[in-house]
């Protein structure tokens, strides 16, 4: 086999597939995992279910580029099979799969800055800096778009080089500074709760363990990384082939960022599972209490009035599941508490409900 008949579509399917469908799953553990907790399902998670729908058209996208478009495959003025037909296919698919990415990570910022609303909201300036953030978000969609679609004039130059007098942006430097702006926007994101992390009632080993579930987005800014630098090695003229690289990572970035901002939320699930298998080896244990869960009296948050009443009704529970309702009572117990009396949020009767620290506070 000459280096012009290599192929990279075997690798590039196995890659997309595997990832979309471990998001697919953890996206529905995330669901189970809200209704085994019995907690209601809230925006952050319609916002993932979102951007798993666009990662699917993501990676429909990517398997046409290489079913039709000979992604993975030289190019015919590089001495390989992709040929004019195959060329014009790829670069419209192009434009749908360009569309698709800024849909799939605009979705999913969105929904973990909607996770942090809803477990650390009650933090009043966390609250306008998740807000701010949201605005540069959308602002880096709103740009992304239009500059997607109109990189050439007229448009349809795009995939079809023959029109005269056409023109098109440089697409390497768009492709590269949009990937490090969508990298420095991750990061961000990512890295928002450290700050609140260390500030709450916890100790250095809850903080410790807390930290290093919410860090694990920075998987997908490594492989926001990656896509970047792949870039670099496109040769437009042999495009279908070493675009291969970053076109495989573009879809991998995707997937694995679905992946990490469901993690955070499937623990319940998986303590369920625990403990049913021990029940079935022989066990016996105790009532179950998630392991990694700290009993936190719902009295504790002295200075919170509830709507229509105070949260006498709730002394003596006890709330126990997952991360998001130990931060939960603690983001209460260390902010609220210890602020100024107009600084004070109220919070509603379903704070309690079903002794869950819910964030579904009213703000003023």
């Amino acid at each position: 086999m000459t280096q012009y008949d290599q192929s990279r579509t075997r690798e590039f399917y196995a890659v997309t597939i595997f990832l979309i469908v471990l998001a697919t799953l953890l996206v529905v553990a995330r669901i189970i995992a809200r209704n085994t907790s019995a907690a209601n399902l809230w925006w952050d998670d319609c916002a993932i279910v979102v951007a798993l729908i666009f990662d699917w058209g993501l990676d429909i996208c990517c398997w046409l580029e290489l079913a039709i478009g000979g992604l993975g495959r030289h190019e015919v003025a590089a001495g390989g099979p992709a040929g004019q037909d195959e060329l014009t296919n790829y670069y419209k698919i192009s434009m749908a799969l360009q569309l698709l990415y800024f849909s799939v990570a605009v979705s999913t910022k969105t929904s973990l800055l909607l996770l942090y609303y809803r477990i650390f909201g009650v933090i009043r300036w966390f609250r306008w800096l998740l807000v701010a953030v949201w605005c540069v978000v959308l602002l880096y969609f709103v740009v992304s778009v239009p500059v997607a679609i109109f990189q050439c004039r007229p448009v349809a130059f795009y995939w079809n080089k023959s029109i005269k007098n056409g023109s098109c942006i440089n697409r390497y430097q768009f492709y590269r500074w949009n990937g490090v702006a969508n990298l420095l926007l991750d990061f961000i994101i990512w890295s928002l709760t450290m700050p609140v992390i260390w500030h709450l009632g916890l100790n250095t080993r809850q903080k410790l363990s807390l930290s290093a579930v919410f860090l694990l987005g920075l998987l997908a800014c490594v492989a926001s990384v990656i896509r970047v630098v792949a870039f670099d090695w496109v040769n437009y003229n042999d495009v279908t082939y070493t675009i291969g690289p970053g076109g495989i990572w573009t879809t991998v970035e995707q997937s694995v960022g679905i992946i990490c901002a469901s993690l955070p939320t499937t623990r319940p699930l998986f303590d369920r599972l625990l403990h049913s298998i021990k029940h079935a080896s022989g066990h016996n244990p105790r009532p179950h209490v998630a392991s990694h869960a700290t009993l936190i009296p719902v009295a504790h948050c002295p200075s919170i009035t509830a709507v229509g009443g105070t949260t006498d009704k709730a002394r003596g529970e006890f709330s126990s599941s997952s991360e998001e309702n130990m931060i939960g009572c603690s983001a209460v117990t260390a902010y609220a508490s210890q602020s100024p009396s107009d600084d004070l949020l109220v919070v509603p009767e379903r704070i309690v409900r079903q002794h869950k620290i819910e964030q579904h506070v009213e703000i003023r």
